[in-house]
């Protein structure tokens, strides 16, 4: 309770932070993940479930606390007088009668409430790690949407350049054409290289918009909001320095296996269905409970103490149920419960087997990653160097327009390969830690930390 209660100012704190942020400069990639943790629907549901959990353990305890209830009464009868006897022997006739009744009764042992304890206890438990790992999920979301709309920012400039490079290359089309040097055709190719440039800036503008849309639902905007209406959300690129060490493996499937919400999750279905096992098998033991009442019940209201004192009596109950032959049901329930903690092993083995399968593709996903690095970088300065050749030589009018486009496009699409596999290197980094159970604010906090000061 207390850990949920220091959440929760977390997030109040946080939320005041959120609204400071999103009216001041650029987000990092720090600030979209705090802002997504406040506003993004699915993480508020998870955080009410697992509140909404610990309501319930909290209603199953209050079952072995001692019930006391207490009642007053006047009541008359008839349609004679009733005749009362005092404690000294005098003869009381009336029609009206008084009561009050003081009760407390007390759960001993009953496997039922014990049984729903320790199941309300697992299903917060449950609900905590569900929490977490749709904390981990949205995380991994708001950096993908992050890097994806810093990539499409990137795209558009690279397109945006490729047509003023089309558009010069036209000119001097143009202009050769006018001396004589160059053949309508080549100019006429030249103007359709200008066309197609001009659509794939719109279409790089176009996922762009869609970028930003993306990462603005995944924070939780609403559609009316500046920031998903104007297209107003801006971020801070901020890409860092590339990690080239390959983590160890056996290390990151350790780790994985201790920190992943999912396994906590088929450990916590493990002990609910461990402690439906435990009220099947209890229903077969006694119930047992302690009761206990004082009451007065007399001809007249007991204003003094002696007139209470006449007709008092207590009682006191030890009361204990067992049901003999409770019929065959019972039995096949502790076997359908026997049966239900098994397949909740079975999942939890499952469970693990498929996340060791996601390490292994999050880490050989980045060593993919780093070798398209290298190789992207060296085609990005190949096709610069075999643009700028066609570039001189069509000047000196030994080539042609369509040599030029052709290495103009080759060059385009090398920057946006590297581009592409810069961001790609990041997206994987941030899969590798979701898939190994890093994905936390506090983790991501500390990294980002980490980063300044490598600076």
């Amino acid at each position: 309770m207390q850990n949920f209660k220091f959440l929760i100012f977390k997030l109040l704190i946080l939320h005041f932070a959120v609204c400071i942020e999103v009216s001041g400069e650029p987000l990092t990639l720090e600030e979209c993940i705090q802002i997504a943790m406040t506003q993004n629907p699915d993480v508020v549901r998870a955080r009410l479930n697992w509140s909404a959990a610990e309501v319930d353990v909290r209603t199953a305890r209050s079952n072995l606390l001692p019930q006391i209830s207490a009642s007053s009464g006047y009541g008359i009868s008839g349609p004679g007088e009733r005749i009362w006897v005092s404690p000294t022997g005098e003869f009381i006739q009336t029609k009206d009668f008084y009561s009050t009744n003081f009760s407390v009764s007390q759960t001993i042992f009953e496997p039922d409430v014990y049984a729903l304890i320790r199941r309300s206890q697992s299903a917060e438990d449950f609900m905590e790690e569900s929490f977490k790992e749709t904390e981990a999920n949205i995380i991994l979301k708001a950096t993908e949407d992050y890097y994806i709309l810093l990539r499409s920012k990137r795209f558009v400039e690279v397109r945006a350049a490729a047509l003023n490079e089309r558009e010069e290359n036209l000119k001097k089309a143009e202009r050769l054409f006018q001396l004589g040097s160059t053949s309508r055709a080549d100019l006429l190719k030249a103007r359709v290289g200008v066309s197609q440039a001009k659509v794939e800036r719109v279409q790089a503008e176009r996922d762009l918009e869609m970028a930003k849309a993306n990462l603005s639902a995944t924070l939780g905007f609403s559609p009316q909001s500046k920031e998903s209406a104007s297209g107003g959300l801006e971020i801070m690129d901020n890409l860092g320095e590339v990690e080239r060490k390959m983590p160890d493996i056996g290390q990151l499937l350790k780790e994985a296996e201790g920190q992943r919400p999912e396994v906590a999750q088929s450990r916590a279905r493990i002990r609910v269905a461990q402690s439906d096992l435990f009220a099947a098998r209890g229903r077969v033991l006694p119930r047992i409970s302690l009761s206990g009442s004082y009451s007065y019940f007399g001809p007249e209201f007991p204003k003094t103490r002696e007139i209470w004192d006449e007709r008092d009596t207590w009682r006191l109950n030890l009361d204990a149920t067992w049901d003999i032959l409770p019929g065959y049901s019972r039995f096949t329930s502790i076997q359908r419960a026997s049966r239900d903690v098994a397949m909740a092993q079975e999942d939890l083995r499952q469970q693990e087997l498929a996340i060791a399968l996601e390490v292994q593709f999050a880490y050989l996903a980045i060593k993919e990653a780093l070798a398209l690095l290298d190789l992207t970088a060296e085609t990005e300065t190949e096709a610069e160097e075999s643009y700028k050749a066609s570039k001189g030589r069509y000047e000196l009018g030994a080539a042609s327009i369509l040599e030029l486009t052709d290495a103009e496009v080759s060059l385009t699409q090398a920057k946006t390969r590297r581009i592409q596999s810069l961001y790609d290197h990041q997206i994987a980094n941030a899969r590798l830690d979701k898939a190994v159970g890093r994905t936390t604010v506090g983790h991501l906090r500390s990294k980002a930390s980490a980063t300044e000061r490598s600076r």
